[in-house]
């Protein structure tokens, strides 16, 4: 039975980078299917991809011929990143029986075994060390919720009208990555207590959404490139990047 379930973020359209970066290809495989691969070998037993509707088939089909180690499966995204998160959460806790007593630790009588945690990642985070995946899971295990992060180290300015305000201390400043993993009902009692409350454009992480029903959440500190591809400057790096890590390599 599955304990731990994946959520890769794939449903972007690519504004800002200029096209559906999920689908480019990284030293010969696109990059969502390269985010994948880092969490089945960090150890998730199945994994729920969310992508734009009108690429579900083709996605599918890309699975159907070269499939994973674990069950994938294909689910069309909503408007916003939260959105098809949580579309996701849906399909992944479908199997979930609540405890009937209310607590800041997962409970392991109140769940069944299906999809205990689950492990939400940005598909443009192609790089994430399969370790790191596994320490954050490991640290969501002990504590009920974990995410992957790095502390600030550059200095930081508040900025009013195009004039620096005033300089922002870094210390305890740290920058949220992913994976974050997190109790799946805790990720389903989120997303159901906030629908229709909240501006899920402006939601740019799971864990605020576990803050805000005051569950405890924990840092781990990343132990490698976890480059995020947001931009087309960042294109160039993630090609140079792929080659040093996996070589060139033909389609899969």
């Amino acid at each position: 039975m599955t304990t731990t379930a994946g959520i890769v973020v794939a449903a972007g359209q690519g504004s800002r980078f200029g096209g559906k970066k999920q689908f480019f290809l990284l030293a010969g495989e696109p990059v969502w299917r390269r985010s994948t691969e880092a969490l089945v070998k960090g150890g998730v037993e199945e994994i729920w991809v969310t992508v734009p509707a009108e690429d579900v088939i083709g996605v599918s089909a890309h699975i159907a011929s070269h499939p994973f180690d674990v069950p994938v499966h294909v689910l069309a995204g909503g408007r916003s990143r939260a959105e098809s998160v949580g579309q996701a959460v849906l399909a992944a806790t479908a199997k979930i029986v609540p405890g009937t007593v209310k607590s800041t630790q997962p409970s392991e009588s109140g769940m069944s075994r299906q999809a205990r945690w689950l492990v939400v990642h940005d598909a443009a985070r192609p790089f994430v060390s399969p370790a790191d995946v596994e320490r954050v899971i490991a640290a969501a295990r002990q504590n009920g919720g974990a995410i992957l992060a790095r502390p600030v180290r550059e200095t930081v300015k508040r900025v009013e009208g195009g004039q620096v305000a005033h300089t922002v201390s870094r210390k305890n400043l740290w920058l949220a990555e992913t994976p974050q993993v997190f109790a799946a009902h805790w990720m389903r009692e989120a997303y159901q207590e906030t629908n229709g409350r909240l501006d899920w454009e402006t939601i740019t992480d799971d864990a605020s959404l576990i803050e805000s029903l005051a569950h405890p959440v924990t840092i781990v500190a990343c132990s490698g490139i976890n480059l995020k591809i947001t931009e087309p400057v960042d294109w160039e790096l993630a090609q140079w990047l792929a080659v040093q890590r996996w070589g060139k390599k033909s389609c899969v």
